[in-house]
């Protein structure tokens, strides 16, 4: 399956598993622990997180490349080298950030649902061990959630990934002089369109899988449960 190669062996059996098909007096409650054990390493995979970041890398660099296809003064034999290499990395890197991302969904999917396993059970998961079995460890466990593994590392990189592109806009006019770029206007803002692109893009894949995880993780928060009146 696409992105298999970028999941570990251990979790790929997980993935494979048809879990719409389980009836719900036949969840498997008993292999909750040692699968969430093996999805959250899973889920922290630098592998995958090394693949995404060369296929930024690779789709800015090419975005630069195609942009000076229009430089007003670049030779002919320059304009058609950037429009061959960049188009390369663009389409390398799309398909690399596209494996990537589908793998860490797969991952994604099987964490969410083996973490709300319990839920689906006929008592709701209430006081399955780990799980809503003490209101102080679950409130505690479920806040500091964001910041075990690598985390923090992914939310960090998005961040990074989303304000660079910002951050090199606002460079535009503190450059060496205000009109550093001149005469480079159109290759400059087709540049920074892309750049934008890749840049907020990739931020909101690694932030919206980070959400989803700490979503589902967070159900057993007796203090959310409570405000959103899930056990009323």
């Amino acid at each position: 399956m696409v992105g298999d190669r970028l999941i570990g062996r251990a979790a790929t059996s997980l993935l494979d598993r048809d879990h719409a098909a389980i009836p719900p007096e036949e969840l498997p409650l008993w292999e909750r622990a040692e699968a969430l054990k093996i999805l959250r390493r899973e889920c922290d995979s630098w592998t995958r997180l090394g693949a995404g970041l060369v296929a930024w890398v690779g789709a800015v660099v090419g975005a630069a490349a195609l942009s000076a296809v229009v430089s007003h003064d670049a030779p002919v034999w320059l304009r058609i080298v950037c429009l061959v290499a960049g188009a390369a990395l663009v389409i390398g890197s799309w398909r690399l950030g596209r494996r990537a991302w589908l793998a860490g969904r797969r991952v994604i999917d099987a964490y969410c649902w083996w973490t709300l396993l319990p839920e689906r059970m006929p008592q709701g998961g209430a006081g399955v061990d780990g799980w809503r079995a003490n209101p102080v460890v679950d409130a505690v466990q479920a806040r500091l959630f964001v910041f075990e593994g690598a985390r923090v590392v992914r939310i960090a990189l998005a961040a990074v990934s989303m304000l660079a592109p910002l951050a090199f806009l606002d460079t535009l006019d503190r450059g060496p002089r205000a009109s550093w770029y001149e005469g480079e206007t159109t290759s400059l803002w087709l540049f920074c369109l892309a750049f934008l692109t890749v840049g907020l893009g990739t931020g909101a894949v690694l932030l919206w899988g980070q959400f989803r995880a700490a979503r589902a993780y967070t159900e057993r928060d007796p203090v959310q449960r409570w405000l959103l009146r899930r056990d009323r």
